[in-house]
């Protein structure tokens, strides 16, 4: 059983205890990141995040990295555009060390001129790395343009010129700005009781904290969608294939018919046994990858399909797509493909609750959109509620909204826009 605790000054905590763990997952989950990056800083929160495990006050970085593989686990980070984790695994008897080396990152980072210099090398290179890999590219294309104007319309790494700016002073900033109280989301899910983290919180985290914030929940923030006019952005790479992203504007995790959305788009093509795998790789075989997806931003939500085809074959793939999609709008799925997805989707939930690797971040991103957190029996039960008529028409409303369309290949094909609908 999952227990939430919000201190005074906003901070919360997310706790799962289970006796039989000899390790435990904490993770310090911050409701900001690239969305939230100092203007004209675009990738400062990614950046940050590089920045998280070198010199603290107390520690050299050499002295950090030995102390951290002394324990014998694991510990990494990542940013997204709404938020940045930090976490690791160890034994129980470590928990505390651990916990109080991540405090220590998190409040005392110095950010070492020496230091910042060579991370902004590292992260210029992986900037290089995700230019190379074009559905990368293509993603970054489409967030430009559906979230012109705003901090999602850039990639979350920024540019290499953006990063070889940021300062000393900029990343102080940025922390004082974004890694407030009321931002800060604790998970301990393991071995180690409620108490003992309850414990932890407030000997490592709470005396830090000299100001109060209303806890931050993105369910509060105001919906914004995109524009629904079609739209076609089309980026030229020296490539054999062609790369395709369709977008479709859709509600957050937070509204009821959020799962049905999820079904909906495993049955279309998030799935093996799904409608368009099934069509378009293993009867036609024109694609080799081929996806349907939702994300969620605190601004919307938005549904994407995607595959890769060779150039040979790109007519095909998308007369293909376009085929499965009026399908579905005539038809809707079968009482079979609906069936098959419910079995799938509560088998995935149960094969979730026990991998706690992913579920204690999970948990803490779930909390941030929901406003509270749920225990996998109940959302089984919801996921049996469901009924195919329903389920049907929200999926059909959704694909009968204009699409935005992104494109990477290599030169401009005009055959292939005139079949974008």
């Amino acid at each position: 059983m999952k227990q939430v605790k919000t201190y005074d000054c906003g901070v919360r905590l997310i706790n799962e205890f289970n006796s039989s763990n000899k390790t435990v997952n904490i993770s310090f989950s911050v409701a900001s990141g690239s969305g939230f990056d100092l203007p004209q800083k675009e990738g400062i929160a990614h950046y940050f995040e590089h920045m998280f495990f070198k010199s603290t006050k107390k520690r050299t970085t050499k002295n950090l990295l030995q102390e951290m593989d002394f324990l014998g686990g694991y510990n990494n980070a990542y940013t997204s555009y709404d938020r940045t984790s930090y976490y690791g695994k160890v034994i129980n008897e470590d928990a505390e060390q651990f916990f109080e080396i991540l405090s220590d990152c998190f409040f005392n980072g110095e950010f070492k001129e020496e230091e910042m210099e060579t991370e902004k090398g590292v992260v210029c290179s992986e900037i290089d790395k995700y230019e190379d890999d074009f559905m990368d590219c293509n993603q970054d294309a489409l967030y430009k343009e559906l979230f012109k104007g705003t901090n999602y319309s850039h990639p979350v790494l920024g540019s290499k010129s953006s990063v070889m700016s940021i300062t000393s002073d900029d990343l102080k900033e940025y922390r004082r700005k974004n890694n407030g109280p009321g931002k800060l989301i604790v998970s301990v899910f393991g071995g180690i009781p409620f108490e003992k983290a309850d414990e932890l919180v407030q000997k490592y985290i709470i005396p830090n904290y000299h100001t109060k914030e209303e806890p931050v929940f993105y369910k509060n923030s105001q919906i914004k969608l995109p524009p629904t006019e079609k739209r076609v952005v089309t980026t030229e790479k020296d490539t054999k294939q062609v790369y395709f992203i369709a977008s479709r504007p859709t509600i957050r995790m937070d509204n009821p018919d959020y799962m049905k959305i999820q079904i909906a788009s495993a049955i279309f093509g998030g799935a093996m046994s799904s409608r368009l795998f099934e069509r378009m790789r293993e009867k036609e075989g024109i694609v080799y990858y081929v996806g349907s997806y939702i994300t969620t931003l605190p601004m919307c939500g938005n549904h994407f399909v995607s595959f890769i085809t060779e150039r040979g074959t790109a007519e095909r793939a998308i007369k293909a797509y376009y085929d499965e999609v009026q399908k579905i709008i005539n038809d809707g799925f079968t009482e079979k493909e609906f069936q098959n997805a419910i079995h799938m989707f509560k088998t995935n939930l149960l094969m979730k609750e026990d991998d706690v690797s992913i579920k204690f971040v999970r948990e803490a991103t779930n909390y941030l959109y929901d406003g509270f957190v749920e225990e996998t029996e109940d959302l089984i039960e919801k996921v049996c509620s469901i009924k195919l008529d329903d389920l049907n028409k929200t999926f059909i409303n959704l694909l009968k909204q204009e699409s935005a369309i992104s494109l990477v290949l290599k030169d401009k094909n005009d055959s292939l826009l005139k079949l974008i609908k």
